[in-house]
């Protein structure tokens, strides 16, 4: 199962490079500590899914924060 989405990526590549490489940290943790979440944009934000459980995490990007 793809677990990494393309409209994620896309969202990431808006942004400037310290907030990509910290949303890239989170995105990375969230998928080792649940490989069988999906990712999907909800709500303009980058949404972690499992299956079965619904959405476990949110992330997004603001000028001076990145908000979970």
């Amino acid at each position: 199962m793809e677990t990494y989405h393309a409209e994620v990526d896309s969202y990431l590549s808006l942004l400037d490079e310290e907030k990509q490489k910290r949303l890239n940290l989170i995105r990375n943790l969230v998928h080792q500590m649940a490989p069988a979440c999906k990712e999907v944009i909800k709500y303009r934000m980058p949404t972690f899914v499992l299956p079965g459980k619904g959405d476990i995490l949110s992330v997004a990007a603001f000028k001076a924060h990145i908000g979970l």
